[in-house]
């Protein structure tokens, strides 16, 4: 090496080095890995549903992609009220059969959380405020749900599984919801009698 790239790698390092040692993971990937670790030896299987029931959505039209893009865009259509598809697997229902401990998951999370050395967790923090104001009123809708994730989401991080699941999540509110409203438009007078 020459003189004149030594200093070029030298002042590079000295410029650029700090800013890329100093970023921290982004929490939300840990949380998943917790997440995921917490089925213990059905943690690839739950790895596979994941990725099932993200290729069912976008089968259903619900995603137009498992992409950044297709979640932002899911979310959009749900705090307009816009959504002409019908969803008919629960994510959380397809969970229920498999053992998890959630004791292990959250002695996981509170370690992370604490650890604002090595984790950023202001988005995180910030996703749970308004998820936990809009859900906290007596009434609300979906779209008040969609519209605050959209507050305080961008398209990138639609990336992290840990806000997939959640997107999963909001979905299963719309079946969910769908069920209660047929269930209570049936009175007992509308059964056909045989």
């Amino acid at each position: 090496m020459t003189q004149f790239q030594i200093i070029y790698a030298l002042l590079a390092f000295l410029i650029l080095g700090p800013s890329c040692l100093g970023q921290k993971t982004r929490v939300e990937v840990a949380l998943m890995e917790c997440w995921f670790n917490s089925f213990g030896e059905d943690s690839a299987k739950v790895k596979a549903m994941f990725l099932d029931y993200e290729h069912y959505l976008v089968r259903e039209g619900v995603l137009e992609g498992p992409s950044q893009k297709g979640y932002k865009s899911m979310h959009q259509l749900i705090a307009k009220g816009k959504r002409d598809y019908k969803v008919r697997r629960s994510f959380s229902r397809e969970l229920e059969n498999i053992t998890r401990s959630l004791e292990d998951y959250n002695s996981c999370k509170q370690i992370l959380l604490n650890d604002s050395v090595n984790f950023d967790s202001s988005k995180l923090i910030r996703y749970h405020a308004v998820f936990d104001s809009i859900t906290t009123r007596n009434e609300y809708k979906r779209s008040d749900i969609a519209l605050g994730i959209l507050s305080v989401l961008d398209e990138m991080d639609f990336d992290y599984d840990y806000y997939k699941v959640r997107a999963f999540i909001l979905q299963d509110l719309l079946v969910l919801s769908e069920i209660w409203d047929i269930r209570n438009s049936e009175a007992p007078d509308d059964f056909p009698i045989d």
